[in-house]
């Protein structure tokens, strides 16, 4: 006997589609899709954007300052050629002076970061202190010296914003008051306190903010940080007068003694120039559309940031390159190596590249006309202080403390080493 079929009896929908007819349902799938696909536009163009960087003209605390102004800038002070690109600084007359009058005021500083434990925490902590302890600070401070920049410089600023540190890549004008440590390394902005850090390393930049009138992107300074070689005098040039001066370190300009060849020891033979020019302009102010500088491709040819790719502008040292304008803020630069100092015993030589450099271990040999030869590949400058290598993969520059160095650590990433593996 045949059994009668049964009445089908219809399912209900999952409750996640109930209440939606089907064109709901497939409009949903579309947006879905959409909202994935336009999220990956978002996300490759995060990837591929410049890093900002932000413009911060003389007088002016910037984002998030530390702490209330425990100096005075310098306004009428301009940039001086010549310094445009990396220079040690300890380098006679990088840095300027007012006379005896100081820039910087320590005893405030240690004062206000006494009053304020938090911050004195944060403060210390960003340049390595043992501890954000009275003491501590205190006797650091008397160690730093008081100076005025006389170029703008690409440094790493922090501030202070809901109870934590803060950064971000910046460029000081000229005329800035700092205060540098015992190896000349700026390490606090006087006018809002806020502590500073060696540079970046960034490919592509844009620069964002307030532009003073002078501001050209390959003229800006990167001070090779070193804590190795102690100085117990900084010749400087007083920005007023023109003047060249000795100052004593862990000074504020008390105890300075003129020194009247001081023009003659600045890199390229420079002569000081003081007055006009540097005050903050209107054109691309509060942020407007930044310059874009192009990215350092490697090799001969690239721009927009200094050999190792440490920073903005575009690095030149004297005798070793030769550079033609490419538009607005932009600049090219092919190099050839120096034959001066340290940088002689380079060429032939073969070192091994550690696993810590952004190129990847392997063999490097240093050879004529700037070009490397072995497993890695790319071109390098050399001088008697520093060793600047650029490969396809990554550019870093390192230390040239002696010419019998048989390691050389990067000035950026310490975890990358090239080791002499032969002479």
């Amino acid at each position: 006997m045949l059994t009668p079929p049964q009445p089908v009896v219809p399912q209900a929908p999952p409750p996640a589609a109930r209440g939606l007819s089907r064109g709901m349902i497939a409009l949903v799938v579309v947006l879905g899709m959409l909202v994935a696909a336009l999220g990956g536009v978002i996300v490759a163009r995060e990837m591929g954007a410049p890093a900002e960087v932000a413009l911060e003209p003389v007088a002016t605390a910037g984002a998030n300052p530390f702490m209330d102004s425990v100096g005075t800038d310098v306004p009428d002070v301009r940039p001086v050629a010549h310094t445009g690109g990396r220079h040690s600084g300890t380098t006679p007359g990088l840095y300027g002076g007012t006379g005896d009058d100081s820039s910087c005021d320590r005893s405030q500083l240690t004062r206000y970061l006494s009053a304020h434990p938090d911050r004195a925490a944060g403060w210390a902590s960003v340049l390595g202190l043992r501890d954000g302890s009275s003491s501590t600070i205190s006797s650091y401070v008397d160690g730093l010296t008081s100076v005025v920049l006389r170029s703008d410089t690409y440094v790493t600023n922090h501030g202070w914003s809901d109870g934590s540190v803060t950064s971000w890549p910046a460029v000081l004008q000229a005329g800035t008051a700092v205060l540098v440590d015992p190896y000349g390394n700026p390490v606090t902005r006087c006018f809002c306190g806020n502590p500073l850090t060696a540079p970046q390393s960034f490919t592509t930049v844009a620069y964002v903010g307030p532009r003073w009138t002078s501001f050209t992107s390959n003229s800006v300074t990167i001070i090779n940080h070193q804590t190795t070689t102690v100085t117990n005098n900084y010749t400087i040039i007083d920005v007023h007068t023109g003047r060249g001066h000795d100052r004593p370190r862990g000074t504020d300009g008390e105890r300075d003694r003129e020194n009247r060849e001081v023009r003659e020891a600045f890199p390229g033979g420079a002569e000081p120039q003081a007055g006009g020019g540097a005050q903050a302009g209107a054109e691309n102010g509060g942020g407007s559309a930044p310059d874009v500088v192009a990215p350092a491709a490697g090799g001969e040819g690239a721009t927009g940031v200094a050999p190792g790719g440490a920073g903005p502008g575009t690095s030149t040292s004297p005798g070793s390159s030769t550079t033609t304008s490419t538009g607005p803020e932009s600049s090219t630069t092919t190099t050839t190596p120096s034959t001066s100092g340290a940088g002689t015993t380079l060429a032939g030589t073969s070192w091994t590249a550690g696993s810590g450099c952004s190129f990847g271990p392997g063999t490097v040999t240093f050879g004529s006309g700037g070009r490397l030869t072995g497993t890695v590949s790319g071109t390098y400058t050399a001088s008697a202080g520093a060793l600047s290598l650029t490969t396809s993969s990554g550019s870093t520059t390192f230390d040239l403390p002696s010419a019998s160095t048989t390691t050389l650590t990067s000035l950026s990433t310490p975890a990358c080493t090239l080791t002499s593996t032969s002479s």
